[in-house]
């Protein structure tokens, strides 16, 4: 192929709301374009997908194509060969269910066999100017007055809301139910333009000037600094398991999965404490784990603080966390360790 373009891929997110942005910047040598879309609601993994799918449907003919981006989901099933796995196995895993963001990942596949996909994965603590930038436009696109509705998004959590009022107060945890879920797939035939004059999509795309130097951000440490590789070994497990990816699929749910029930579970034990200690208003997540080791199947499944932190993290990162426990703050402004307050209701 002729051509290398640089895909760079970024996502921003509004903490105080479940609205979330991506924005690309993609350059064929020193000729940059921009775009950016924002979406009233929308999961952090879905919308970082989301963002390079568009990316690559921008150009507009083959080319060698470098994805930089700092998503571990896309990465991690870009290099490992899950999505061709997947393909070459009917869009199935190999547990027999299908993957979560169906609808993109067809659209990613198809521009597999467009272009020579390389990918560069930079840890969000490595410094990159477009990026950077890219992060920029994020923010500007989620102040915008005119954000989007990703309709299978929305479809899930409609469905998840309607499980949600179905499950009783009290839920008991040790229930063995499995979940079983039906993959709405939305996804369309992406039509293709060949034509040889350009290369980038004009009409969504702005001109714009990669500025090098970027302000420090202040980083504050880990809470459980010594423990950082428990966390970081427990990540990879879950990025290495392909089953672990069905608590942000977006779904026609039939039963109620399996890490919702912990979070339901969660929601309930905090109401019976602030229910019990009526002169308490804030809980933080190191009080909220001494209640769960204090509870036999919860403390089975987090062994370790860290853990809950963890999995607090996905769930919210999924835009699932306030819509089980809306009494929930967090502050992600080290994107290493979240902050955990839950407040009553």
């Amino acid at each position: 192929m002729k051509y290398h373009i640089d895909l760079y891929a970024s996502v921003k997110i509004n903490i105080n709301s479940d609205a979330k942005a991506y924005a690309n910047i993609l350059c064929l040598g020193d000729r940059c374009k921009s775009f950016a879309e924002g979406f009233s609601e929308n999961s952090q993994s879905r919308i970082s997908l989301m963002g390079i799918v568009k990316g690559l449907e921008q150009i507009k003919q083959a080319a060698v194509v470098t994805i930089h981006s700092s998503s571990k989901y896309v990465w991690n099933t870009y290099e490992k060969g899950w999505l061709v796995r997947w393909r070459a196995n009917n869009w199935l895993k190999k547990d027999g269910e299908p993957p979560l963001n169906l609808d993109l990942w067809k659209r990613f596949a198809l521009q597999l066999d467009r272009h020579q996909i390389q990918f560069n994965y930079v840890p969000y603590k490595q410094e990159n100017a477009y990026l950077a930038k890219a992060k920029a436009l994020g923010a500007e696109a989620l102040v915008s007055s005119a954000l989007k509705v990703d309709e299978v998004y929305h479809m899930y959590l409609e469905e998840l809301n309607l499980h949600l009022n179905a499950v009783p107060e009290i839920l008991t945890l040790d229930e063995q139910e499995q979940a079983v879920v039906s993959v709405v797939d939305t996804s369309e035939e992406v039509e293709i333009t060949q034509s040889a004059d350009q290369f980038i999509q004009e009409d969504s795309a702005t001109e714009i000037e990669i500025v090098a130097d970027k302000e420090d951000t202040p980083i504050v440490p880990p809470a459980f600094e010594s423990l950082a590789s428990l966390e970081d070994e427990e990540e990879d497990t879950e990025e290495e398991e392909e089953d672990s990816q069905v608590n942000s699929r977006p779904t026609i749910l039939q039963k109620m999965p399996s890490e919702i029930k912990v979070l339901v579970g969660i929601r309930d034990l905090l109401n019976k404490y602030f229910a019990s200690h009526t002169s308490q208003e804030i809980l933080r997540s190191t009080d909220l784990y001494d209640l769960i080791k204090k509870n036999k199947v919860l403390k089975e499944r987090f062994p370790h603080s860290v853990l809950l932190n963890s999995f607090l993290r996905r769930q919210h990162q999924e835009g699932i966390l306030k819509q089980i426990i809306p009494n929930c703050c967090v502050d992600t402004f080290n994107e290493d360790f979240y902050q955990w307050r839950f407040h009553r209701l």
